[in-house]
């Protein structure tokens, strides 16, 4: 399959993600392919807000056609998922997905 342009987002989920998250584009060229933008998702969705340039994002995902979407993101829970008052990386995964699990097979069973 080809696609007609290749996105790399470089992903944030801080509070101002619009400011520390970043989108570039790549299109086909000659010998290859070109970089043809880059910008902070805050300079092209016009705010820096986490509840406001994330919908963005998804949104610009969902319109393109015949493109490939590589993202860089943690993949951590955000803090503002944790329980109130979670002190410990424990607790706050505990409220995001109901808490971390012991594995207990051999590493090899794992994936």
């Amino acid at each position: 399959m080809r696609f007609s342009s290749i996105y790399g987002v470089d992903f944030s989920g801080a509070r101002l993600a619009g400011r520390t998250t970043w989108v570039a584009r790549l299109d086909p060229g000659r010998s290859g392919h070109v970089l043809t933008d880059l910008a902070r998702l805050e300079d092209v969705c016009g705010n820096a807000e986490r509840e406001a340039a994330l919908p963005w994002l998804v949104g610009m995902i969902r319109a393109s056609a015949e493109a490939l979407w590589a993202l860089d993101f943690p993949f951590g829970s955000p803090v503002t998922s944790s329980a109130p008052g979670a002190t410990t990386a424990t607790e706050r995964g505990s409220s995001a997905c109901g808490g971390p699990r012991r594995w207990e097979g051999p590493s090899t069973s794992a994936g």
